[in-house]
């Protein structure tokens, strides 16, 4: 499978699939794509002609050298956006520094109705033996699950 092949795939999925529905009543999908790259470090014209096309990717050039921070909040005002406010910060305090070159980054979103009416009520909420890993590195066991 080629790169141009690939790229088409995902202009297909990202213009069509994950069309908004909410507004007609449906379920709405909404994938993002961003690139921060520094200002001194630019892209070649092709790679950011299939960042932007492509993938639909905002791309922007940033000077990480000066203001790493400020990146940094721009990058969680992005996240926040595109997910509705569910994820108000991907990157915490000091993750980007002067030494950054690049970030790339991607915001889901999905909400849609269940097919059937159900209640989180015991017979169908069963906890699980996964794994979960939290932001801060702790890890948590025995997680409700709701299942049908």
């Amino acid at each position: 499978m080629s790169f141009d092949h690939l790229n088409s795939v995902a202009y297909h999925l990202i213009t069509s699939v994950l069309a908004d529905g909410s507004a007609k009543g449906g379920s709405c999908l909404n994938l993002a794509n961003g690139l921060w790259t520094d200002e001194s470090k630019p892209l070649e014209d092709s790679y950011q002609e299939v960042v932007c096309e492509s993938y639909k990717a905002s791309l922007k050039q940033v000077d990480f050298k000066a203001n790493p921070g400020k990146v940094r909040v721009e990058v969680n005002s992005w996240e926040k956006k595109e997910t509705k406010g569910l994820i108000t910060e991907i990157l915490p305090l000091n993750s980007v520094t002067n030494e950054t070159g690049r970030i790339f980054a991607n915001a889901l979103y999905f909400n849609a109705s269940w097919r059937e009416s159900y209640r989180f009520h015991e017979p169908y909420t069963k906890e699980k033996d996964h794994e979960f890993h939290l932001l801060n590195g702790d890890s948590v066991k025995g997680v409700p699950f709701m299942t049908t």
